[in-house]
C-alpha cells in the first residue's frame, strides 16, 4: 500500500494482516505526530488506513457501524465518491466538546476494501485527509 500523508505526521508504523494460516490478507499505516495521543485522546491530528479482500457483497456501512468514537457526535452513514473510490463515510463532532473531528470512510475498489479512520483540527487536516483517499493505492498480491 503507498500513500501520500503530511510530512508533519511523521509518526508513522505499518501493519500487516494474517489469517489463521498465516497467508496475508491485508495492510495498514498509521501516521500522526504523536503515536501514544493519537491512540488515546483527540489531542492529535493523523490517519489510520487498513486495506484487506473484500467479497463482492461486501457493505461498508455495516464496517462502519462498528466504528466507535466516544464523547463524540455521530453522523449518519452517507455516501461517498471522490472519483477514485466509492462507498461510505461517517463523521463524529465536537469531540470532548471541542472542535475536533473524527472522519471514518470505507470504500470498496478492485477486490479491496479501504478503511480510513482520521482526527482532523484544521482545513488542512481535512485537506489531507482527501489526499490520502485520492492517492491510496493498493496492490493486490495474489497467492
Amino acid at each position: 500500500m503507498t500513500v501520500d500523508v503530511p510530512t508533519a505526521w511523521a509518526d508513522r508504523a505499518d501493519s500487516q494482516f494474517t489469517d489463521t494460516d498465516d497467508e496475508p490478507y491485508g495492510a495498514g499505516v498509521r501516521a500522526t505526530t504523536d503515536a501514544e495521543k493519537f491512540a488515546n485522546s483527540y489531542d492529535v491530528s493523523g490517519v489510520k488506513i487498513t486495506a484487506g479482500s473484500a467479497s463482492s457483497d461486501a457493505d461498508p456501512a455495516e464496517l462502519l457501524g462498528f466504528i466507535r468514537y466516544p464523547g463524540c457526535r455521530k453522523s449518519s452513514v452517507k455516501l461517498f465518491d471522490n472519483g477514485v473510490y466509492e462507498g461510505k463515510y461517517l463523521t463524529f463532532g465536537r469531540c470532548d466538546g471541542e472542535a475536533t473531528a473524527a472522519v471514518a470512510v470505507d470504500v470498496l475498489g478492485r477486490g479491496f476494501e479501504i478503511l480510513v479512520v482520521g482526527v482532523v483540527h484544521t482545513k488542512a487536516d481535512l485537506a489531507a485527509l482527501d489526499r490520502i483517499l485520492r492517492t491510496a493505492d493498493v496492490e493486490k498480491t495474489s497467492a
